[in-house]
């Protein structure tokens, strides 16, 4: 997505365009370093969530406003024709939820035929 769909997802890179790495104790190794404050997914996702959480069971869709570019603090605008999201069950985290985002013609990572 980051690079065949020039897509703006928030991990760090350096002067040189090379992704600035730092340690996951999850994993036990380098990760490249995600920035989620700046991420547009990441915003629209997390709005996207407290609708679900007040329609639960219900596919609900973003509006143009969650998908819009945020200059105060720094947020491109979310690449995509559509944003959904859906949750089954009740809490403040998103396990069980599910989100489609439809992707822009021009932000596809590989365009062709098959994607819809």
């Amino acid at each position: 997505l980051l690079k065949e769909g020039k897509q703006p997802i928030a991990f760090e890179q350096d002067k040189d365009g090379k992704f600035v790495e730092e340690h996951d104790p999850t994993v036990g190794r380098a990760v490249p370093k995600f920035n989620i404050p700046t991420c547009p997914y990441a915003r629209t996702h997390k709005r996207l969530f407290q609708k679900a959480r007040q329609s639960k069971e219900k596919l609900v869709r973003a509006e143009p406003a969650d998908l819009e570019e945020d200059t105060a603090n720094k947020i491109p605008p979310t690449p995509v024709k559509a944003s959904f999201a859906r949750v089954n069950v009740d809490g403040d985290h998103p396990f069980g939820a599910a989100f489609i985002n439809i992707f822009r013609k021009d932000m596809q990572p590989f365009p062709g035929s098959n994607n819809v």
